[in-house]
């Protein structure tokens, strides 16, 4: 197996594009007798062929074997191009997958390829990654490519994916049916949820001593001017509609109204709408007390210390998954449904999940999850929380016109800091 080792990190995506098709021809096995019958005829007629076929000075002996799995030869003959690169020592075919560096664990894509004969090579996309180009101008590329789900519904409108045969993929009913339930891609035809996380708090826990954290932290007073929230769009009205009561999906425009109230009043006490390596820089080192942040970059304070604690509130909130989508150019269809249905076997995802330190969408696999990992806030959601946590539903043409207005508003020159 072969890997890229260019650097790749999530959210920042900080990669190089690895381009280039290998194409394999399957092995095929030409019986001894066969074998003896060519070289004794080989030795007996290339004496009656030296002074015949020649080609710009030079002899020639061109021999085709044919047998019967084998396509006739190509009008015209073979050209030195047609002659494909080797594949592994088995002539089973190479997957290709477009991830960010270190996604999957080697070991594990090694017993894929023991267990099938299936090579696997990954490399990551390139820097920026840029979906909407890299469909069409690398999908036939590759077999499988690593994508987070806001983006599925525009790449099956456009024609860029592949549908999945879920008759190939039986494993898939391993995943919690919440995982399932996509607004992109309802009952997951085109996509298949591999890890997940959240939107939660990020808190400076020097800063905010209060047991149970919930959404008010981020529109109160008592922490003007320690507030970060993240240059983002509509995941802002996240935490207002949700502060105000109501659902993540609401879309009742009066409602939304409020919501964009609650957020002007805000604007007035945040320190300011921030990247998010700032995000946690400023929480790690205490100058920030609260801030809205995405569970993999909380995860990232927590580790850099500082006495910083990424909280989920226990009304839910919005999740998020990382999927493996198959370009409608794969050239290898078949044998990348199979990797999938591998990878969603329960003691597989659990190997996933503490390679990455993060959540996977199989719960049969969650007790197998390394303690620590799994006892970590905000990680493996309880029960009653993860139930009232939806994906982000669409906001609809004509409140996505008027939202966007509203952040041109909320986000001036002011208030933004991007190094």
């Amino acid at each position: 197996m072969r890997h890229d080792t260019t650097d790749f990190r999530i959210g920042t995506y900080h990669n190089d594009l690895r381009s280039g098709v290998q194409s394999m021809k399957p092995s095929r096995t030409i019986s001894i007798t066969l074998a003896v019958i060519m070289v004794v005829a080989v030795s007996i007629f290339i004496p009656l062929l030296g002074g015949c076929g020649k080609n710009g000075g030079e002899d020639r002996l061109l021999i085709t074997i044919v047998d019967d799995d084998s396509p006739p030869p190509p009008e015209g003959g073979f050209n030195p191009g047609d002659v494909p690169e080797p594949g592994p020592a088995d002539g089973g075919p190479i997957l290709r997958i477009a991830c960010w560096e270190g996604f999957f664990p080697e070991d594990l894509l090694n017993a894929f390829e023991d267990e099938t004969g299936v090579a696997v090579e990954t490399s990551p996309p390139p820097d920026p990654f840029d979906p909407m180009v890299f469909f069409p101008e690398h999908g036939d590329e590759y077999d499988l490519v690593l994508v987070d789900d806001f983006i599925i519904a525009e790449l099956r409108h456009r024609g860029d994916l592949a549908e999945l045969n879920h008759a190939h993929i039986p494993n898939l009913e391993n995943v919690d049916p919440l995982f399932l339930v996509h607004p992109n891609d309802a009952g997951r035809h085109f996509s298949v949820p591999i890890t997940w996380g959240t939107l939660g708090i990020l808190v400076n826990r020097t800063l905010v001593t209060e047991a149970d954290i919930d959404w008010n932290i981020l529109f109160d007073p008592r922490y003007s001017g320690m507030i970060d929230m993240p240059f983002e769009h509509f995941i802002l009205l996240v935490p207002a509609l949700s502060a105000l009561g109501y659902s993540i999906n609401e879309r009742d425009p009066d409602i939304i109204e409020d919501a964009c109230d609650l957020l002007r009043d805000q604007e007035k006490i945040i320190r300011g709408y921030f990247n998010p390596d700032l995000i946690i820089t400023h929480l790690v080192e205490g100058s920030s007390a609260a801030a809205l942040a995405w569970s993999w970059a909380g995860m990232s304070a927590v580790e850099m210390g500082g006495n910083v604690e990424y909280v989920v509130p226990a009304s839910g909130t919005l999740i998020y998954s990382d999927c493996l989508v198959i370009p409608a150019g794969s050239p290898n269809k078949p044998a990348a449904e199979e990797l999938l249905d591998f990878l969603l076997i329960p003691e597989n995802m659990t190997r996933i999940s503490d390679h990455l330190w993060t959540a996977n969408t199989v719960p049969a696999s969650w007790d197998g999850v390394n303690p620590a990992l799994r006892g970590m806030e905000g990680v493996f959601l309880p029960e009653e929380t993860l139930n009232g946590s939806r994906y982000l539903e669409p906001f609809g043409p004509e409140i996505e016109g008027e939202m966007m207005e509203f952040f041109d508003e909320l986000f001036d020159m002011d208030n933004v800091y991007e190094p």
